[in-house]
């Protein structure tokens, strides 16, 4: 909230270009954060990221002390949300669809072995399609 005060309340992904980010180093393409559009995945950069790191909670405290704006996962930050210590953009714009293989310390290179798609089919079953996570700040927040 500290920036967005200071730097104003973009109103959409387009608008990203005129603020600061924090984000994942490493990642391909560097630095783009992807939204739906119109049905369509577009790419949209801030105009200069601030802070890159490798770990989720170094972004999440940068974001906390208001360095820039983040592209962080809903269960990470899911109570500073709730909180108001960190506040929501874009989320009615929607996301992209999550890859179906999402659990990527299951994604092995050879034939999954018995246990691990039992496993898997329990994440699955649990935390889809909505995590509880992003249901209470659907309910809280009042998100689509």
């Amino acid at each position: 909230p500290g920036y967005l005060a200071s730097r104003g309340l973009p109103a959409c992904p387009s608008e990203l270009p005129g603020h600061d980010g924090l984000d994942w180093d490493g990642l391909a393409p560097p630095f783009a954060w992807r939204f739906a559009v119109d049905g369509q995945v577009r790419l949209y950069r801030p105009a200069r990221m601030r802070m890159a790191a490798n770990n989720a909670e170094t972004l999440l405290f940068g974001a906390l002390a208001g360095l820039g704006i983040a592209h962080l996962p809903t269960w990470l930050i899911s109570e500073y949300l709730l909180r108001g210590e960190l506040l929501p953009l874009f989320c009615e714009a929607g996301l992209p669809a999550a890859e179906s293989s999402g659990i990527y310390a299951l994604r092995l290179e050879h034939e999954t072995n018995s246990r691990s798609r039992l496993l898997l089919e329990f994440l699955k079953s649990r935390f889809s399609p909505i995590p509880p996570w992003d249901l209470a700040l659907r309910s809280e927040l009042r998100w689509q």
